[in-house]
């Protein structure tokens, strides 16, 4: 990759493509409270379940599986299913069993993922912990981009440069910032750092190069904003 001296600064006057890889988080087992229930009494017990201990947060999570099957004393396996019933220590839980206890074999704890796996790997490894009800969408393809457009966006981020130039020579933080519609490939708008104070305008810490474009008086960079928000919609940042 070449650099340029610009205003002091070095900057990048070439442009790489970085793919993002799927980095595999961590599951963060959650201890749920579980019971051994029969087949026979299995869809009056997810019946029940559900309506004792609703789970909005855990929809990633099937409420029901099989459970390895086990000698009896005739010698045949007996199969029995396993059934989430509610976070350990849920309020409640000890009356709710109480009053299943005609369909439960046996009251255990289990661990479940928390949260709901975000890709396909996560998904394989952490449906052995638990079964998971919904494999998470395949991420669509990023676009190619072509020579052209990676000219003009290098010189969009050129342009970021000579405002973090313009920052140095003010004696600001060398940060510049400039706003595309990438619709039209129109620069909206851009500025520099002036967290310092620049004339008559004291020190801030919020006048950082990104908030003068989605200020409410940049009618450009702000059309597109939620007016209950400083979220801006849609819009290229270099």
């Amino acid at each position: 990759m070449s650099r340029e001296e610009k205003g002091g600064l070095k900057g990048y006057a070439s442009m790489v493509e970085v793919k993002l890889h799927n980095s595999n988080r961590n599951s963060e087992p959650t201890i749920f409270t579980a019971c051994i229930v029969e087949p026979k009494n299995a869809s009056k017990m997810i019946k029940r379940s559900n309506e004792l201990f609703p789970m909005p947060e855990y929809r990633h999570l099937k409420r029901i599986r099989k459970t390895q099957a086990t000698d009896t004393t005739d010698g045949k396996p007996k199969k029995t299913l396993t059934l989430l019933l509610c976070p350990e220590g849920t309020k409640g839980q000890e009356s709710a069993i109480k009053s299943l206890k005609e369909m439960i074999c046996e009251v255990k704890t289990v661990e479940v993922p928390k949260h709901p796996p975000a890709t396909e790997e996560e998904f394989q490894t952490w449906s052995k912990l638990w079964p998971i009800s919904q494999r998470p969408r395949k991420p669509e393809p990023s676009p190619e981009l072509t020579a052209e457009k990676k000219h003009e966006m290098c010189g969009f981020m050129r342009q970021a440069i000579e405002e973090a130039s313009r920052a140095a020579k003010n004696g600001q933080i060398p940060i510049g910032c400039v706003i595309v519609d990438p619709g039209s490939s129109q620069v909206l708008a851009k500025a520099f750092d002036e967290r310092l104070g620049l004339g008559q305008n004291p020190p801030h810490p919020l006048h950082h190069a990104v908030y003068p474009n989605f200020s409410p008086t940049n009618n450009n960079a702000s059309s597109n904003s939620n007016p209950n928000s400083n979220l801006i919609l849609g819009y290229a940042v270099y």
